[in-house]
């Protein structure tokens, strides 16, 4: 125990947050759940090697939970202890002996140099296995999934695994992949909304391009809303007999027709003539006004009823 206070000492002293479980641990609460969160929320569990810690079934836990969320073990041999009664779990691992006549100031550089190694990849490890934990301790649900740019850069940081590193956990894993199948899921999903918006926007093109007449009519009546071409009486009255104009435009070309007599119809001496064109008579027109130069078409119809100037919309069929 006394090394421990003094490995602690040591380790806050190179700028490490250190909790140690026999200081960390509150009075009357459940210990092997306590244990179980300091292990959850660090980077590296440092185990101290000696015969009574390996002994201890309580170690034995510890090691077992170490594994179970992927941490980093750094061994620490303070005690001469026979290689057969080390775990294979530690064993692997290279030490850093205490045991030797090296200064013990020494040997604190050379963890804190081990413990420095990795250490942003190792962060993130803790990071990731901890939001892991949440999302299936929650049922696993989408919303708890990494997103967008955050989901890339999680499997990259699983592709960078250093060749010390701890493992990348079932949990690690089954999140990683849940959230990259989501990603994956939401692009498709983007993919197919811009392909929806382009086929909606060609059909609108297409639409247009089919209606043509009813869309220029359309711009043509807010054009003559804001810019009205209506003749003014002044302007009626200048015209000359056979003038045309437009009052919109997509109004018929009309001609000015002054007042004065014709006679209508045909004499019946006239070669070819039919019944309908007679009996011929005198007509007098009393004022000035104007028609149509030629057929009015359904077009020209629907203009003058979306000004105002046509009662009733011309059935075309």
């Amino acid at each position: 125990m006394a090394f421990a206070d003094r490995l602690v000492d040591a380790l806050t002293a190179h700028g490490f947050e250190v909790h140690i479980d026999r200081q960390d641990l509150p009075k009357l609460e459940d210990w092997k759940r306590e244990l179980e969160h300091l292990i959850r929320e660090c980077d590296t569990v440092v185990f101290l090697v000696s015969p009574n810690s390996l002994a201890s079934t309580v170690v034995d836990w510890e090691i077992e939970q170490v594994q179970l969320y992927g941490k980093r073990l750094a061994p620490v041999v303070i005690a001469n202890v026979d290689r057969l009664t080390v775990p294979a779990e530690i064993s692997r691992i290279n030490y850093i002996f205490f045991t030797d006549n090296a200064p013990f100031e020494q040997r604190v550089d050379d963890l804190a140099h081990a413990l420095n190694t990795n250490v942003a990849w190792l962060r993130e490890h803790t990071r990731l296995g901890e939001l892991a934990r949440h999302w299936i301790d929650c049922g696993r649900p989408n919303d708890g999934l990494l997103r967008g740019r955050e989901a890339d850069d999680a499997a990259a940081w699983a592709s960078r695994q250093p060749g010390e590193a701890p493992p990348i956990t079932e949990a690690h894993q089954e999140f990683l992949a849940a959230s990259q199948t989501m990603l994956a899921r939401q692009g498709r999903r983007r993919q197919a909304q811009t392909v929806l918006g382009l086929v909606l926007v060609g059909a609108a093109i297409y639409a247009g391009w089919v209606n043509q007449s009813y869309l220029r009519l359309r711009l043509s009546g807010v054009a003559e809303t804001l810019w009205p071409k209506v003749l003014t009486a002044v302007d009626e009255r200048t015209l000359k007999p056979k003038d045309s104009f437009r009052e919109c435009s997509a109004c018929p070309e009309m001609v000015a027709v002054p007042p004065g007599e014709f006679l209508m119809g045909s004499p019946e001496s006239e070669t070819g003539r039919r019944d309908t064109e007679g009996p011929q008579h005198k007509v007098t027109i009393v004022r000035a006004f104007a028609v149509s130069r030629f057929e009015v078409t359904f077009d020209e119809w629907d203009a003058c009823s979306t000004i105002g100037g046509c009662r009733h919309p011309f059935d075309q069929n």
